[in-house]
């Protein structure tokens, strides 16, 4: 059995080529077999099929909407889900370390396994509905650390996305050693369960089924972080082999906390401990400087922006363009304001360019981070390419309902995409070869039952406040 995803406009970011008429052969193994226009993959899969008595092909005609590879979120917290209309008492914040302590450290200290777990739900199908395939968490909840990823994991279970999971571990409220603890725990049963099948048919099966889980360390900032903390995830960093998910520099006051109790600035205390490589994100990078930049570039470490989180939260502006100078790998986020990465890459150009007062910077830039920057990362965490349109990987493909009204061409489909797709919906998401969207239908769980018993879950979370 084949099946053909074709007549549509066909982007490929990566290979900078536009198809029109185009479209995906892949076998029922998920496994793309061919890329190009319908009417060649028709051929193809005769070619394929010669010495065959029966010929069976499925048609996904898309009916001219645009298809483009799955989109990464390398940044994201599930479990601020349920913030979405909350109300706190006294809350009235002058800065950002306020904003924290009045809101999102109050929200994390209360949540239970159950919260977690809807939490996660709610924000994974928000990512399905924005043609997010992959995206990279950061969870919070001190009040219930151990078993809290186990929550996130059967989330994403049931959404079917690919996700890496991690737990930010703090020491603000001396709950350190068990954050270690749960994180531990979670990568070593993670890496029993899937990555140490030794069968390799074995394991192609468990990632064709629909969704991967890798795991990283988390933690919350250097801020909130002690020397003895920073030392044990060093020491599981490298008896693992997993990189570091950390927010850095996000509000000056984090690197002014650094250098008055240590002395130098936080990607330089990170350094020290040997938590920077490739394998780790550090979050935000609003108010590094250039001694810290050339640190992230001769360590390849990667670096995520959040230009929306940033822009609500008052914190500045990180300087993109210079980090991409250093040779930074400088991918997206959206920090939980949303799961439209579309949106975040328009926000990031429109926010360079008004900050530097340059109508003519950044707008290649953003496209650029969102597709080839995001897909890095996620080759470093997880080892492998995905959400490439790439002959023998599995498939990663959204449909957008865009129909364009003007040519799309090589030379103009990142107008298409910042001007045009960000503003429809999504009509299909496939992931692995799974079909997990299909015209604006979720095809594995009743989204309907699951967002109703989420508001119910919501209102008594609230009570807590």
């Amino acid at each position: 059995m084949f099946t053909l995803l074709g007549n549509g406009i066909l982007i490929d970011p990566f290979n900078n080529k536009v198809i029109d008429n185009g479209g995906i052969l892949y076998n029922e193994e998920g496994t793309i077999l061919g890329i190009d226009t319908t009417d060649n993959l028709r051929k193809k899969v005769f070619e394929l099929t010669k010495d065959e008595k029966k010929l069976y092909l499925k048609i996904f005609d898309v009916k001219g909407k645009t298809i483009l590879p799955g989109m990464v979120c390398a940044h994201h917290h599930f479990y601020s889900s349920f913030a979405r209309g909350l109300g706190i008492k006294n809350y009235n914040p002058k800065n950002f370390v306020q904003i924290l302590d009045q809101l999102w450290w109050k929200l994390d200290n209360k949540l239970s396994k159950e919260e977690i777990y809807y939490s996660a739900i709610v924000a994974l199908i928000d990512c399905l509905r924005r043609g997010v395939t992959t995206v990279i968490d950061h969870h919070e909840s001190q009040s219930c650390q151990i078993g809290s990823l186990e929550q996130i994991k059967k989330a994403v279970d049931i959404v079917g996305l690919r996700a890496s999971l991690c737990l930010g571990v703090s020491d603000r409220y001396g709950n350190g050693i068990e954050g270690l603890k749960e994180s531990e725990d979670f990568i070593s049963n993670l890496r029993g369960s899937i990555f140490n099948i030794k069968e390799k048919s074995v394991y192609d099966k468990r990632i064709s089924a629909g969704g991967i889980i890798n795991a990283m360390l988390g933690l919350h900032a250097s801020f909130t972080v002690e020397d003895k903390t920073l030392k044990e995830v060093a020491k599981l960093k490298e008896k693992y082999n997993v990189g570091v998910h950390a927010h850095c520099g996000e509000d000056l006051s984090d690197e002014e906390e650094c250098i008055k109790k240590y002395g130098i600035r936080v990607v330089e205390r990170f350094n020290n401990y040997g938590l920077l490589g490739n394998k780790t994100i550090l979050a935000h990078c609003v108010h590094i400087d250039e001694k810290e930049m050339k640190i992230l570039s001769d360590t390849k470490t990667n670096v995520v922006v959040n230009p929306e989180s940033n822009m609500n939260n008052a914190v500045g502006c990180a300087d993109v363009l210079k980090m991409l100078d250093y040779g930074i790998n400088v991918g997206l986020g959206t920090d939980a304001m949303s799961s439209d990465m579309l949106s975040t890459a328009r926000t990031l150009f429109l926010m360079q360019r008004h900050i530097k007062q340059n109508s003519t910077i950044g707008f290649v830039e953003s496209v650029d981070m969102l597709f080839k920057n995001n897909t890095k990362i996620v080759e470093n965490i997880f080892g492998k390419e995905y959400n490439k349109f790439k002959v023998g990987e599995y498939l990663d493909a959204v449909v957008f309902n865009y129909i364009p009204p003007t040519p799309v061409t090589e030379n103009n489909f990142y107008g298409h995409l910042l001007y045009g797709v960000l503003y429809s919906s999504v009509d299909t998401v496939i992931v692995n070869g799974k079909i997990l969207l299909k015209e604006g239908q979720v095809e594995n769980f009743s989204e309907k039952d699951i967002l109703k018993e989420s508001r119910v879950v919501a209102e008594k979370f609230w009570e807590k406040f």
